[in-house]
């Protein structure tokens, strides 16, 4: 007798119906884009050319009688996240671990079934992730392999990190096929001298720990993903933190970094800035799809310049140096053959 469908699994059931449904009244926008596959160091990056993009329809204005204003609006502007949610980008609201959460489309996507997590009551995007906010992204990977899908999730923590959204929340960006994003491909190929210590990938010339998760297995309950992904995230937040202390000029403002979680692996990369200007003076914006291998642009001269100049060079300059010396404690292995 097969188990009851959880929360998780509606939501991802939920997808492709609300997905079509949105796009044909013209709530979702779906910008087409060709990727081309560029290897680099070791690593199979995407390019995403998305000319589209130039004709992206400005962020709409909050109707008048929606609702008032928040205190944090009038000082930062209109809140997409708060309600009430457009019935058409709304997929179904939650709790885990005492927290609540709702799950809505991406308003815009360039991969249909782009889907985010926010936090019910605002909290900021600069605030660390819980335990409850890596158990319900987790749940929601499982939920989606369960169904014969592969997301990862991802999170952009501060304005150096890509981020463009004040409201907590999470990221879900559908995958071809089993494998993961490239950066995740090459974590895999990693050889481990102890599977519970953090570690970097090889010929990566910018700072990011990696700690590889214990097995996958679909009947671990919330109280042993909790501590699971709390003390892992807690692990890679203090490394990231110490490298942001190691720099000779560190940003301004809180540490910025970007989370990547999948079944196998949780990635930080700490940030230095959002943007990295070509040698043709366009700016290439950087999120954690970018750092996980999957870099957006939008012209065909802007994706020929970026392949010249070598993306691993990109996302070195919007990335930090590890500068902690022998002390660290991460493990550097090559990858296997």
């Amino acid at each position: 007798m097969s188990s009851q469908p959880t929360k998780y699994d509606e939501i991802i059931s939920l997808l492709p119906k609300k997905y079509e449904s949105g796009h044909n009244v013209g709530v979702v926008h779906f910008f087409p884009s060709t990727i081309t596959v560029h290897p680099e160091g070791g690593v199979d990056f995407q390019v995403r050319l998305c000319p589209a993009l130039l004709q992206k329809p400005p962020a709409p204005k909050p109707h008048p009688a929606a609702r008032e204003l928040t205190e944090d609006e009038k000082k930062h502007g209109f809140n997409p996240f708060l309600p009430p949610y457009v019935a058409e980008l709304y997929l179904a609201e939650f709790e885990e671990g005492g927290e609540e959460y709702v799950a809505l489309l991406n308003k815009y996507s360039v991969v249909e079934h782009h889907f985010i997590l926010i936090s019910k009551d605002f909290k900021l995007q600069t605030s660390p992730l819980t335990p409850s906010d890596l158990v319900a992204a987790y749940k929601l990977l499982s939920a989606a392999r369960r169904q014969g899908r592969h997301f990862i999730s991802y999170f952009n923590c501060g304005p150096h990190s890509g981020s463009s959204q004040r409201h907590k929340h999470l990221q879900f960006l559908p995958l071809e096929g089993e494998s993961g994003p490239p950066i995740e491909d090459a974590a895999k190929r990693q050889k481990l001298e102890s599977e519970g210590r953090a570690f970097s990938i090889s010929g990566i010339p910018y700072a990011h720990f990696i700690v590889r998760l214990p097995e996958y297995s679909s009947s671990r309950d919330s109280e042993e993903l909790m501590d699971i992904l709390g003390s892992t995230y807690m692990t890679l937040l203090d490394l990231a933190i110490q490298t942001v202390r190691h720099q000779d000029n560190p940003p301004p403002g809180p540490p910025a970094y970007n989370i990547l979680l999948t079944l196998n692996h949780m990635h930080i990369i700490p940030r230095s800035k959002a943007e990295y200007t070509l040698s043709d003076g366009a700016d290439v914006a950087v999120n954690a799809a970018g750092l996980a291998g999957m870099i957006l642009v939008k012209t065909e001269e802007e994706r020929e310049v970026l392949m010249k100049e070598g993306i691993l060079n990109v996302l070195k300059g919007v990335g930090m140096e590890d500068k902690r010396g022998e002390s660290c404690s991460v493990v550097e292995n090559h990858l296997d053959d």
